[in-house]
């Protein structure tokens, strides 16, 4: 993992940096459980475009899941309770992308890519960064993305800006690199596979 400083911050005794970076090999594991009400928010980009890989993953099995995959030429795939089709448009390295999650559907820098009818529950398992997991492990190896998160915030209620539950920056912690919670304060780091 990468980090690149960009500046002082409201996190006590570090520094916060422009992004998180991931090689493929990484994920993080949040407490965030989100439910069919939920919303999640990240601004990212990809190091690479030539593999399908999970963004973020809450789910047991399908249906039942909170998952975000890029599928490699065919776009963007939003498995909101059950598996959902992937739809454009095809991703460019390096390119920053603002991701929005919700019960109606995946959004791309704005535009509704994928609408989703609303379900009370998707998937009862805590959220997982960079990568898909099934019940409390991590998937497989394949689902890891390599990229930068520059930040992200997940809602408990899509309609009620009041339910953050994350709010995530790249920053480190006793030397590593991590991303800080600015709403309960812990420092969520990276575990290996």
């Amino acid at each position: 993992v990468r980090f690149f400083l960009l500046e002082d911050y409201d996190i006590p005794l570090t520094k916060r940096y422009a992004y998180i970076e991931t090689d493929g090999s990484q994920y993080v594991e949040t407490s965030f459980i989100p439910s069919g009400h939920s919303a999640v928010e990240m601004q990212l980009s990809l190091n690479k475009v030539d593999s399908s890989v999970a963004l973020c993953c809450a789910r047991t099995d399908n249906p039942n899941s909170f998952t975000v995959f890029y599928i490699t030429g065919s776009g963007w795939r939003f498995d909101y309770y059950n598996v959902g089709s992937a739809v454009g448009p095809v991703a460019e390295v390096n390119k920053p992308y603002a991701l929005r999650l919700e019960r109606n559907g995946i959004y791309l820098d704005g535009s509704c890519l994928s609408s989703r009818t609303p379900v009370s529950k998707v998937s009862g398992r805590s959220l997982l960064l960079f990568g898909a997991k099934n019940g409390n492990e991590p998937l497989n190896a394949e689902y890891k993305a390599s990229m930068k998160l520059y930040s992200m915030k997940a809602w408990r209620d899509s309609a009620d800006a009041n339910s953050i539950a994350l709010d995530l920056i790249p920053t480190e912690h006793e030397g590593e690199a991590c991303l800080y919670n600015k709403i309960d304060g812990t420092f969520l780091k990276s575990a290996m596979s």
